[in-house]
């Protein structure tokens, strides 16, 4: 401010206040420790006015060191450290250690002093000074600048702050109560999804619908009436395709909101393909779902390679001119066609994305499929199978589920999903031990009962099994079984490993744990480190890879998340674990949150602990036990979870920027308070240039005043 407030003057603190500073008795000395005396440390200042000090001192402690006792009302700022700047008032007569500034009011109130230093402290912590650990000196708090004004108006002032504080402070409290309760309900949200409680009504309506509910008539009843019932099937490809108009409704507005519509009630095998191509995560390629083109929705579209994909449920097979139609007006617009029955994702998606690949790039080669499966084919037949348009000639298989939107599919359960997972896991073992052996050069050798010899097919290590003893009970369909039944398990480079000079090495980025949060990758800053080609090639992170923490603090104990390529040709440390599961099928951010809810009391309760640290092995990993929920059920949680966070985050954001708004309203208050411009000026007021010249006077007479020598007494002889 260029003119000061009527009645203000500019002054330092060491003409406001008398300073000095604390001190620590030895500890050597355990009875300097054992006093009444209260001692306070800087990590003890902070709250607004000190009463209970984490330590007392002695008369002695006191005696024999540099510490002083200060009186009721003193005002102490803490000025080494990550401290800097911290303040209190001393509720009560007690001493400091030398790490605190302590100014005994004279020309301003106590409050007045501790909210005035409370307003400088980001000041305070950028004047600090020195490397490691910056500090500020007491001289610099004697000389800090300060606007002061009449004693009047200081108690005005601090009536007022207190009043805006008040408030301030409870809507504060009401912000981090709900932030707190955000955090409960996520926890309890994932812990829902996956124990089933989530997709318990979905389960539901499912089952209810299903064909074993159901005769034969009263399905095809069902089927009859709501085909003549309704313009549109429930998933928007009744007769005529979609595109049909509802009476009453605008045809653009209609279809867009029926497209919105149909986002939402995605099929599971729509969803589970959408999980594949959203955010560019298919070859960088964008698609669109649900897309309106001209009259029509299309399941998914890529407009830069004007590419259609559609998945159709049984309901086609009665619909084939109406599709057949609708293509032509779609080819004729320039786009591309791909049709595929709902069965044939569901049992050879690798061969679906391939073809979908191979339309993207008509000019490359089929690429190499990531984990190539030995029990799948190397994808969908084109010339058998399906048609120009890419749709399977033959029909869906006859066995079915209908489930509330009216799509069929045969039903998998958890169980039967985690036989195909032990069978592929047991196909790569015998493809991995055949990939040796042609390396070697070497015939593999079979074995001889009669001789006990083993064949090299009779060494494959069978999975460690799940042990169920106290786990909680799982919904119909759902198995448990360990992370070593579901995936390849991995630990990562060891830094600073030794090895022979004449070994090349590359520098590529690693994760460490500090990357590795709970539900969340941090990748602000990965650091890179000198690996072999071996150790790139085995251990370079791939899309879908579920990560864990080996430890360290207790709260870093298994956490960990899903990594989808963020950061190219990336490996990590041998502190982070690496699951890579068996099939695509398995919805690795599912495991993930299991992890990070069940799985964070689990892992604390089987790990290696010592007094402040934690930490799992390879061999305890393998044994976690990880629920397994039928295909569609996980696809269909994944899909509800996704919707409930995206909320949940959108209340943390908005709590997080009320405590941001909340903390910018309290620093502009104190700006306010300290400038003048928070209570008016009262002319009647004994300005505070009279305070000053009072307090110096009164200063000067208690230095005039000479303290009497001692008389001493001599002896008579």
């Amino acid at each position: 401010m260029s003119r000061l407030p009527e009645g203000w003057k500019s002054t330092t603190l060491q003409e406001v206040a008398s300073w000095s500073s604390g001190g620590t008795p030895s500890r050597t000395n355990t009875s300097f420790f054992s006093g009444p005396i209260p001692w306070f440390k800087t990590g003890e200042l902070g709250t607004k006015t000190l009463f209970y000090s984490e330590e007392n001192i002695s008369e002695d402690g006191l005696k024999f060191s540099s510490a002083k006792l200060f009186p009721k009302g003193a005002v102490a700022i803490a000025m080494y450290g990550a401290t800097i700047g911290k303040t209190s008032i001393l509720g009560i007569e007690s001493a400091t250690n030398q790490a605190c500034a302590v100014g005994i009011p004279e020309a301003v109130t106590s409050e007045f002093l501790y909210y005035f230093l409370l307003s400088q402290e980001k000041l305070f912590i950028n004047s600090g000074k020195g490397g490691a650990q910056p500090n500020i000196s007491q001289g610099i708090v004697k000389t800090w600048p300060i606007l002061l004004p009449p004693t009047a108006e200081q108690t005005r002032i601090v009536q007022k702050l207190e009043e805006l504080f008040s408030d301030l402070d409870a809507g504060v409290a009401e912000l981090k109560a709900a932030q707190k309760k955000l955090v409960q309900y996520r926890q309890s949200l994932l812990k829902a999804a996956v124990e089933g409680k989530l997709t318990e009504q979905w389960r539901n309506n499912r089952y209810a619908a299903s064909p074993q509910n159901l005769t034969h008539q009263e399905s095809d009843t069902t089927a009859s009436e709501t085909a003549a019932n309704t313009p549109l099937s429930p998933r928007g490809r009744g007769v005529g395709g979609e595109g049909a108009t509802t009476a009453g409704l605008p045809h653009n507005a209609w279809l867009r909101d029926r497209a919105r519509e149909l986002r939402k009630a995605q099929t599971p095998q729509e969803q589970a393909l959408w999980q594949q191509l959203r955010a560019k995560r298919f070859s960088g390629f964008k698609f669109r779902r649900q897309q309106v083109i001209g009259r029509y929705i299309t399941d998914f579209v890529c407009f830069e390679k004007k590419l259609v994909i559609e998945l159709d449920g049984s309901q086609h097979s009665d619909t084939k001119q109406a599709d057949a139609q609708r293509d032509r007006w779609l080819n004729a617009q320039g786009f591309r066609v791909l049709r595929f029955w709902n069965s044939q994702w569901q049992s050879q998606q690798v061969g679906v994305l391939e073809a979908i690949w191979q339309a993207l790039h008509e000019d490359k080669p089929s690429p190499p499929l990531p984990n190539p499966s030995p029990t799948r084919g190397e994808g969908l037949s084109l010339t058998a199978d399906v048609d120009m348009e890419g749709r399977s000639g033959s029909q869906p298989d006859a066995s079915f589920y209908h489930d509330e939107r009216g799509v069929g599919e045969a039903v998998e359960t958890g169980a039967q999903l985690l036989e195909r997972i032990l069978k592929e896991r047991h196909a790569r073992w015998e493809a991995k031990q055949l990939a040796k052996f042609q390396e070697q050069g070497k015939a593999p050798p079979k074995g001889c009962p009669e001789q006990g010899r083993r064949g090299w097919q009779d060494k494959y290590p069978e999975p460690v099994k799940p042990d169920t003893t106290d786990l909680p009970e799982l919904p119909e369909g759902w198995v448990w079984a360990s992370l070593d039944m579901l995936g390849e398990i991995a630990s990562g480079v060891a830094k600073g490993t030794k090895r022979d000079a004449s070994i090349p090495v590359s520098e590529v980025p690693y994760l460490r744990v500090a990357n590795v949060q709970r539900g969340y990758l941090e990748l602000s800053e990965v650091k890179t480190i000198l690996a072999t080609k071996r150790d790139i090639e085995e251990l370079t992170l791939q899309k879908g890879d579920i990560l864990f923490n080996e430890g360290g603090d207790r709260d870093k104990l298994g956490r960990g998340w899903v990594w989808r390529d963020e950061v190219p040709n990336c490996i990590h440390q041998n502190h982070v674990f690496r699951m890579r599961p068996y099939l695509p099928e398995l919805m690795p951010e599912l495991i993930s949150h299991h992890g990070n809810t069940f799985g964070k009391t689990w892992f604390q309760s089987s790990g290696k602990q010592t007094t402040n640290l934690a930490s799992i092995n390879m061999s305890m990993l393998r044994t976690f036990p990880v629920p397994v929920a039928p295909v569609d059920e996980q696809i269909q949680i994944l899909s509800l979870l996704e919707e409930q966070i995206d909320v949940l985050n959108d209340q943390e954001k908005s709590v997080a920027l009320g405590l941001s708004l909340s903390t910018a309203q309290r620093k502009n208050i104190l700006k306010a308070a300290f400038s003048g411009q928070l209570v008016p000026q009262d002319p009647n007021d004994e300005p505070a240039s009279v305070l000053l010249e009072r307090i110096r006077a009164e200063r000067a007479a208690k230095q005039t005043v000479k303290t009497p020598k001692k008389r001493t007494t001599r002896s008579s002889s």
